[in-house]
């Protein structure tokens, strides 16, 4: 299987991630309902990572590497949820 490679996503918990949205959170949180947003839905930030054809090729010939690019994404997206929920 081939290695995901150097890159690693962003650490979901880094400090000042979240500020503004705990701002607003704080500031408007009991007057309206606040949406938190992920920006790409896992396929998109997969493809994004390696580029559309590579993903598409890779997910007919190499599924296992798939499934570990599209379980390292999802385990970001899902932590960056949780975040924006905890607030």
């Amino acid at each position: 299987m081939r290695e995901l490679g150097q890159y690693s996503l962003p650490d979901p918990y880094a400090r000042g991630r979240f500020d503004t949205a705990r701002d607003h959170s704080e500031r408007y949180g009991d007057e309206y309902a606040l949406l938190g947003v992920i920006e790409c839905t896992v396929f998109e930030m997969a493809w994004n990572l390696v580029g559309l054809e590579q993903f598409l090729v890779d997910m007919a010939l190499d599924k296992d590497y798939v499934g570990t690019l599209l379980d390292e994404v999802a385990d970001y997206s899902i932590a960056v949820g949780r975040e924006l929920i905890d607030l």
